[in-house]
């Protein structure tokens, strides 16, 4: 049941991710021109390419076969890890806060070595989630949609309470004229 929460969660939030970048594709074009690719990975299609690519992951996380949600775990440590690639390598050139294309908000500058420890948290998560899913088989049960339920309500729960703290410190540096 674990395992289900936690890919749902990872899952809903792929997707919320790729809705961001799909409805201001014109905010995230520039986001995906300053990683470190190819120059011939650096066009619309690829851009395209890496929003179906995380939606999918993001929907096979939710999936309910064991088969797909396996693949989607692998594809996720992946895309996770070549995400890590090219924010290490921003780090090392000297960017240290950077609008990185990841979540919801595309506007948001996001600190390098927080996004490298983040993601290899995540990366670390779903190994165990690999591993749990080749040691067992997927149970599903009539507790199906409550575990949905559970996971993106605990999403949500995550998401405000960020939003909240956003808030706090935003207050705290406003600083009223006069």
């Amino acid at each position: 049941m674990l395992i289900l929460i936690i890919c749902i969660s990872i899952g809903f939030q792929l997707l919320l991710s790729a809705l961001a970048k799909f409805r201001n594709f014109s905010t995230f074009l520039p986001i995906f021109h300053s990683y470190q690719f190819p120059a011939i990975f650096k066009n619309y299609f690829f851009a395209r390419l890496l929003i179906l690519t995380e939606a999918l992951l993001g929907v096979s996380l939710l999936s309910l076969n064991e088969k797909i949600m396996w693949f989607g775990i692998c594809g996720t440590i992946f895309f996770i890890f070549i995400a890590n690639f090219l924010i290490s390598i921003r780090l090392l050139k000297g960017e240290k806060k950077f609008r990185c294309g990841c979540g919801e908000s595309l506007n948001e500058e996001h600190n390098a070595l927080w996004l490298l420890i983040h993601n290899f948290a995540l990366i670390l998560i779903l190994f165990f989630c690999l591993s749990e899913t080749i040691s067992n088989t997927l149970q599903v049960s009539q507790y199906t949609l409550f575990i949905f339920l559970t996971a993106l309500g605990l999403l949500s729960v995550v998401k405000l309470a960020s939003a909240v703290f956003k808030a706090i410190f935003a207050i705290e540096q406003w600083k009223a004229a006069g």
